[in-house]
């Protein structure tokens, strides 16, 4: 049993998913009240990913009164970016914003040796890491790296 359970408050889920070809993975967050102790009061929020803390939602009192909210990616395994962070509207809004970032990151596609002919209209490329052909679909992001549905397992196994 989590000896903080009583002091922290499962606040919400925050579901995001990811689809190529007929691949589709889906990443749950879970947003978990902060201890008392780090200062930011009943509006801090560790995001997490299972057990792993991977970012921050908090109402910050320095913030611009427009956008009071700061979201902050800090997964030790996500590649430093200045777009990792910003401030939100609203706590909904910063969700929002860190779904988007954390998912625009990468895009796990299907090897073409797993999948000889794929169900959606795709085209080939390499894989960031490995250098694997990959099908993605045609509507997928053009702005993320595409990895393989291999290196993204490898990548999760080192990240525990």
């Amino acid at each position: 049993m989590d000896p903080w359970a009583t002091l922290r408050e499962r606040y919400s889920k925050i579901a995001t998913s990811h689809s190529s070809c007929d691949m589709t993975i889906t990443v749950t967050f879970t947003l978990v009240r902060a201890n008392k102790n780090r200062g930011g009061g009943d509006d801090d929020f560790d995001v997490r990913d299972g057990d792993r803390v991977i970012g921050r939602i908090v109402r910050h009192p320095q913030a611009p009164n427009e956008a009071p909210w700061f979201w902050a990616i800090t997964a030790e395994s996500h590649k430093p970016s200045l777009t990792d962070r910003g401030y939100a509207a609203s706590r909904e809004d910063a969700i929002a914003q860190f779904k988007t970032q954390w998912s625009r990151d990468e895009l796990v596609c299907r090897r073409v040796a797993d999948l000889p002919t794929p169900h959606v209209p795709s085209f080939i490329v390499r894989c960031f890491r490995c250098n694997a052909q990959i099908w993605v679909a045609l509507n997928g992001p053009s702005d993320a790296k595409r990895i393989c549905s291999h290196c993204a397992e490898d990548r999760d196994q080192d990240a525990r």
